[in-house]
């Protein structure tokens, strides 16, 4: 059996992890994501530290192939989530833990506002990003509370 995760990340963005074993699913991504909400991975050239919100795995009978064209939720289907089996046998072995390091920065433009102001979300997001890059190559992982919580959650607790 194949395993695959799909990692949602702080401000909306997931991170799929294909073809694992159990085993390998198990110690290299849940036993982390369980210990302390981060998981070390490589995409691309780089391996990093990220900071997961919520893991998802899914086993299928057979490998996913990227270059099939078939989208990875698409061939999960409609796999039961087996996050809940993981999370137990996690919870029996856990072990080191990853900083988290607070980031403070303006919180400023709009997804859905003007040119200009999407401009500078975007730059924030960008410079967040090179941050939070950085931060993962030292087993770091940065943390930004707008992307925890909505701005209007936010400004209700106050």
């Amino acid at each position: 059996m194949y395993f695959h995760a799909i990692a949602v990340l702080p401000g909306g963005r997931r991170k799929s992890i294909v073809n694992k074993s159990e085993e390998l699913m198990l110690t290299d991504f849940v036993i982390p994501f369980v210990r302390n909400g981060v998981i070390k991975a490589r995409w691309g050239s780089s391996t990093q530290s990220y900071q997961v919100l919520e893991l998802r795995i899914y086993g299928t009978e057979k490998a996913w192939d990227k270059k099939s064209g078939v989208q990875i939720d698409t061939f999960i289907g409609t796999a039961k989530n087996r996050f809940v089996q993981f999370e137990k046998r996690a919870n029996k072995s856990l072990g080191a833990t990853v900083h988290r390091v607070f980031i403070v920065m303006p919180i400023q433009g709009e997804k859905f506002g003007t040119q200009d102001e999407q401009r500078i979300l975007k730059e924030y997001e960008s410079r967040f990003e090179v941050i939070e890059s950085l931060l993962g190559k030292y087993d770091a992982v940065a943390i930004r509370i707008d992307k925890e919580h909505t701005l209007d959650e936010l400004v209700k607790k106050n």
